[in-house]
């Protein structure tokens, strides 16, 4: 997940990724680019609630292309699948599903996208 001074969406979207989460082997990286408005003091106070584990990992570069580069060379765990989503978004649950199906259902293809 990947936020730049997204403090006001950042709990809900994450609380959102759990949901549709749900059922599944899953930990969230959340990735701050170059974030300055107390993201991070936001998540440690979510964080018990929060219905999935996740990392939260301070960039200081507010580049979300190099943020992408560090969750894809650096940062991610070993996956079958990985899911990126922007922290003002509001996932709804099943859409990680659909995605993972869209996916197997197209061996040629190598990402899925939604919006």
């Amino acid at each position: 997940m990947f936020a730049r001074n997204e403090r006001p969406t950042l709990v809900s979207c994450l609380e959102h990724v759990a949901r549709a989460a749900s059922g599944r082997d899953a930990h969230v990286s959340v990735v701050l680019n170059g974030t300055s408005d107390g993201s991070a003091q936001a998540l440690a106070e979510a964080a018990p609630r929060i219905g999935v584990p996740f990392s939260v990992y301070d960039i200081p570069y507010p580049d979300k292309s190099n943020a992408i580069n560090q969750v894809i060379h650096r940062l991610a765990g070993p996956a079958d699948v990985a899911f990126m989503v922007d922290a003002y978004a509001m996932i709804t649950p099943g859409s990680f599903t659909a995605l993972e199906a869209a996916l197997a259902g197209a061996p040629q293809a190598l990402a899925a996208a939604a919006v």
